[in-house]
């Protein structure tokens, strides 16, 4: 059988090619990934038949995908190998570049190779995936046309909120990034019941997750691991153990008592966490001062985030279209509204005052093109410093994100809100990871989120 498109990828990269594969055979492309379209034949005919019926060929790569390159052993490795023959072929080569990769400059391969340094694609963005295919498809990258429709009657999404594998019958499914709020796709050609295995990275504990489909459908596949301390396990049976097991107790004593009690050790009160809940909206006994990075539509940024005294703090997280702090985060009427408009839903505007509002996603695209993006460190809170042209900066910290309860990944990642929301489950928001690019996405509606208000804000989510 032939294909139009050939997915050519390294094993580390297979959550890519998994979701590259899914995204062009819904479109209806005819597109060959192993794990799905191999057959009884013998491997190295295949894969070379595939790729001399191709018209494109997709090359994903990321740090250490050019290994064999550089120690010499290309030769022996079937993914520079496809390269080579792709090229030889003359084939539609469009390179995925991962996590920030550059391509070698012609020096860097073999001859047979060389020509892969000069090819070219739009810049790729996980988190823009499906317009990152109209971009190909725009800009005439991608040669094939769709002639066939999708073979999958449904798609199984999965997320994790930790690193872990996914297995089914045995063989493995995918690696799911437990940082990253895209999910990975699986593509099932029936309805009906389908057992899955996780194995947490981390732990090594395991799930069995039994899920039912129906024809035409894409289901959500939330897997959430949770840890308990287990106290037992302090108390050994050994003399030193019971020893230092008897230190961790204390230290913990001495930690958390000050924090039960309300003082600390020289007397004074402890800062109240921002993030807990609260019932009633309070304003703030602070100023949160408007910012002009000199941009073009002329937005004025707020100093810090709804809820912190100072502008390095986290502040508070929250759900969308709620307008106080919450635990756990769960689904309420609000976040069913389409847009946020008024100081019911809109925390900006309930806790700053009638002059700030939460931002849309055009206003958070303007700061990510407009503006120059530190990563820095500042009070012991990580974040980014957004630099206007002008030279005025706000603060954006990475307070991370509440799902169910825990704040997870602070001073990792930071995830704003806007004001738009995209189904009843999912909203759009901006999520920085460290060090890394921003991008306005979808996140769950019930995750708590920080919101970094505007001031006087015309372009009004309606």
């Amino acid at each position: 059988m032939a294909f139009d498109i050939f997915i050519s990828y390294k094993r580390k990269s297979l959550a890519t090619a998994n979701n590259l594969y899914y995204r062009l055979t819904t479109r209806g492309y005819s597109t060959f990934y192993d794990l799905e379209e191999m057959g009884r034949d013998n491997f190295n005919t295949q894969i070379l038949e595939y790729i001399a019926n191709a018209k494109d060929v997709f090359v994903i790569l990321e740090e250490g995908s050019l290994d064999a390159c550089k120690d010499g052993t290309w030769q022996q490795d079937w993914f520079c190998r496809e390269i080579a023959y792709a090229i030889k072929k003359e084939k539609n080569i469009i390179p995925i570049l991962l996590g920030g990769y550059k391509m070698p400059d012609e020096s860097f391969f073999p001859d047979e190779m060389k020509p892969l340094s000069l090819k070219q694609a739009p810049e790729f963005s996980f988190s823009f995936f499906g317009n990152y295919i109209d971009r190909l498809i725009e800009k005439k990258f991608l040669i094939s046309v769709p002639n066939k429709q999708d073979k999958a009657t449904s798609v199984f999404k999965f997320y994790s909120n930790e690193n872990c594998q996914v297995f089914k019958d045995g063989k493995l499914v995918c690696s799911l990034d437990g940082m990253s709020d895209e999910p990975y796709y699986l593509p099932v050609n029936r309805k009906g019941d389908y057992r899955f295995k996780a194995i947490n990275d981390s732990t090594g504990k395991t799930k069995i997750i039994d899920e039912n489909i129906d024809a035409v459908e894409e289901k959500n596949v939330q897997i959430t691991w949770k840890h308990k301390l287990n106290i037992k396990q302090l108390f050994i049976n050994n003399r030193k153990g019971r020893i230092a097991s008897f230190c961790v107790l204390a230290l913990l004593a001495i930690v958390f008592i000050p924090f039960i009690i309300g003082k600390n050790h020289f007397g004074h009160s402890t800062l109240t966490d921002t993030s807990t809940p609260v019932d009633t909206v309070e304003v703030q006994d602070t100023i949160c001062t408007p910012v002009n990075l000199g941009l073009p539509s002329g937005t004025l940024w707020g100093d810090r985030n709804v809820g912190a005294k100072k502008y390095t703090d986290f502040g508070n997280l929250y759900a969308w279209g709620e307008i106080t702090p919450k635990n756990p985060y769960t689904l309420s009427l609000r976040s069913y509204l389409k847009r946020i408009t008024t100081a019911e839903n809109d925390a900006a505007t309930a806790i700053l005052g009638p002059e700030w509002s939460i931002p849309t996603a055009e206003q958070f695209n303007e700061l990510l093109s407009s503006c120059r993006w530190v990563w820095k460190k500042i009070n012991g809170h990580y974040g980014f410093q957004v630099i206007g042209k002008n030279g005025n900066s706000i603060f954006l910290p990475a307070a991370g994100r509440n799902p169910e309860g825990e704040i997870e990944f602070q001073n990792q990642f930071g995830y704003y809100w806007t004001c738009e929301r995209s189904t009843p489950l999912l909203s759009r928001g901006l999520s920085f990871p460290k060090k890394g690019k921003g991008n306005v996405e979808d996140g769950y509606s019930t995750y708590g989120r920080s919101i970094r208000a505007v001031y006087d804000n015309e372009a009004v989510c309606d």
